[in-house]
């Protein structure tokens, strides 16, 4: 009877080496994946801009009410326009700085687009890109990217009856901070230099 005991525990330390060692395989595994370069050709390319610093920090928008960005009139296209970096939001990455858009400006862009079809000045503009049923196309790319921040703010629900001329401040959202991305933006048009000339 005295070997039963020695032998499970004989079996059980077998059992505990064997998975520790797969852990340690698996997380340097893990660890090495993440070294290795992306070559930036066909479907090797990361998901997400990448960062020089890891994730990007959190930073408070409190949302107000503005007399830029609006719908129409004097401006307000240009506006719209210094909401994109210099390169409209294309970026070259990888050893033979090949071209992406990033989402956020994409966003912009939609934005942008939609503003259009309330000015005048840009019917023809509208038409145009409406016609290639890029409207359909932007007005579900932004519901998706709502859907995707997923943002759970609360905020006043009497913004029916809210006069926004006079109550002009909403409620604070955390946000991520886009002010570093708009300079690893320009950094990378800075030193690429590679734009396609129709978005430089």
């Amino acid at each position: 009877m005295g070997q039963y005991p020695r032998r499970l525990t004989y079996y059980l330390t077998i059992a505990s080496c064997a998975i520790n060692f797969l852990v340690a395989l698996i997380w340097n595994y893990r660890g090495i994946e993440r070294d290795i370069p992306y070559s930036y050709i066909g479907h090797d390319y990361p998901e997400t801009l990448p960062l020089p610093f890891g994730e990007l920090d959190n930073v408070l928008l409190t949302v107000e009410e503005s007399v830029r960005y609006g719908l129409a009139g004097e401006g307000t296209d240009a506006q719209w326009e210094a909401l994109s970096p210099k390169g409209g939001g294309f970026i070259n990455l990888g050893p033979n700085n090949r071209l992406f858009l990033v989402s956020m400006f994409h966003q912009v862009h939609c934005l942008r687009f939609f503003n259009w079809a309330f000015d005048p000045k840009f019917e023809g503009l509208y038409k145009l890109f409406a016609s290639k049923g890029h409207n359909a196309h932007c007005l579900n790319y932004l519901r998706q990217r709502a859907l995707c921040s997923a943002d759970l703010t609360l905020e006043k629900g009497d913004f029916v009856e809210r006069n926004f001329t006079v109550d002009r401040v909403g409620a604070t959202h955390t946000c991520k901070d886009w002010g570093t991305v708009y300079r690893i933006m320009e950094e990378n048009v800075a030193s690429k230099g590679l734009l396609p000339a129709e978005h430089a």
